[in-house]
């Protein structure tokens, strides 16, 4: 729901809002079954996307960085889950 509604806002010219509605879609997805529902991971990882694009044009826009580090932190948190997804994967193998 509120992909499409971000879709809607970025077609009126409201990058903010969008951005709003997108890391709202983000957080939706965000949860312990994010990392074993490849459908949702699959979503999330496309939702997070569409959000530092429009980051991105939101800073070309408008000089600001805000956004440009608003993009760069997500990309960071996510990074540091998947990383600890990771080491406790292996954590797993070993003891198997």
């Amino acid at each position: 729901m509120w992909g499409l509604y971000a879709r809607w806002l970025k077609s009126k010219g409201d990058l903010t809002m969008c951005s709003e509605a997108l890391l709202k879609q983000v957080r939706s997805y965000q949860g312990s079954d994010l990392w074993k529902d490849r459908y949702r991971f699959k979503r999330f990882s496309y939702a997070s996307l569409e959000l530092c694009k429009v980051y991105m044009e939101i800073s070309s826009s408008s000089g600001s960085r805000r956004e440009l580090f608003a993009a760069e932190m997500h990309l960071k948190n996510v990074l540091k889950q998947v990383k600890h997804l990771i080491i406790r994967y292996l954590r797993h193998l070993q003891l198997v």
